[in-house]
C-alpha cells in the first residue's frame, strides 16, 4: 500500500513534471528494467491482480477510487490465501474463516468491548476456537507423563472440547446453572436461545455442536439461515456463559 501511495503522489504531478515523464518512459519499456523501482511495482500489480502501473498512471479515475481498488485487491488476495492456509491445520477444525475480514477483528472480540469479564470469556473462547486451549488431548502430545483422558471425571473419556463442553459430568452443575439463567430469555419470532441449543443437541453432529458453542453467529447463520441480530447476540452471550 505504501508503494502505491508513493506512486499516486507521482501521478498527482502534472504531465509536464520530470518525475511523471520519467515514470511513463520506464513503464512503457518492454520489459521494464529490473533495476527500476517501477519493475517491483509492476510485479506487485501482477501478484495482486491490480491494473498495471502504466494503466493506473494514465487512468482518469480519482486517486481515492484507485486507492480503494488497490486496497480491495490486496485485501482479497490475503483473505483468500489465509483462509486456504487455515484449512491445512487440524487445530482449526472448529474455526470458520469464511466470514472473517482481514481489516476487522473477529466478532467475538468486537462483542466483548471494554468489559474485563467479557474479555476474559472471549480469550477462553478464542483459545478453544483456535485449538490452543490446554486440554489433555493437546498436552499429551507434548508431555509423556500426561494422558489424554479427562482428569475431572472418572469416565476415562478423552478430554476433547466436546467432552468438556457437552458431556463431562464434572461440568453438569455449570451447565444447569446456565440453562436456568437463560430459561426465560426469549428473542423475537418466539424462537428462544434454548430452543436452538436443544435442537442442536438432538440433531447436530459433535463437530457442529462444538462449533455452535464456540462460534454461534457463524454456525447459526450457515446452518439455520437465521440472521436476527438480537437472537444471535443472545446466543453468543449464552454460549459464553
Amino acid at each position: 500500500m505504501r508503494q502505491y501511495s508513493l506512486f499516486f503522489q507521482i501521478k498527482l504531478l502534472g504531465k509536464e513534471n520530470s518525475s511523471r515523464i520519467h515514470a511513463k518512459l520506464i513503464l512503457e519499456s518492454n520489459p521494464i528494467p529490473s533495476w527500476s523501482w517501477y519493475h517491483n511495482l509492476h510485479l506487485t500489480s501482477v501478484k495482486y491482480d491490480i491494473p498495471t502501473p502504466l494503466h493506473l498512471l494514465e487512468a482518469k479515475s480519482s486517486i481515492s477510487k484507485l486507492k480503494s481498488l488497490v486496497k480491495s485487491k490486496i485485501t482479497s488476495y490475503w483473505e483468500t490465501n489465509l483462509r486456504l492456509e487455515c484449512s491445512k491445520y487440524s487445530s482449526l477444525v472448529h474455526f470458520d474463516p469464511s466470514t472473517c475480514k482481514l481489516l476487522k477483528p473477529h466478532y467475538i472480540v468486537r462483542e466483548s468491548g471494554t468489559s474485563e469479564v467479557l474479555n476474559k470469556k472471549a480469550i477462553l473462547q478464542l483459545k478453544m476456537l483456535s485449538g490452543r486451549y490446554r486440554l489433555n488431548t493437546l498436552l499429551s502430545k507434548f508431555k509423556m507423563n500426561i494422558t489424554n483422558t479427562c482428569q475431572m471425571c472418572d469416565t476415562g473419556q478423552p478430554e476433547s472440547l466436546f467432552h468438556l463442553l457437552v458431556v463431562c459430568p464434572y461440568m453438569d452443575g455449570t451447565r444447569e446453572y446456565t440453562l436456568l439463567k437463560w430459561k426465560n430469555v426469549v428473542s423475537v419470532k418466539n424462537m428462544s436461545v434454548l430452543y436452538i441449543f436443544s435442537k442442536a443437541i438432538i440433531m447436530w453432529s459433535e463437530h457442529l455442536l462444538v462449533k455452535l458453542i464456540l462460534d454461534p453467529t457463524t454456525t447459526v447463520n450457515k446452518t439455520l439461515s437465521i440472521s436476527d441480530n438480537q437472537l444471535l447476540s443472545q446466543l453468543s452471550n449464552f454460549t459464553q456463559d
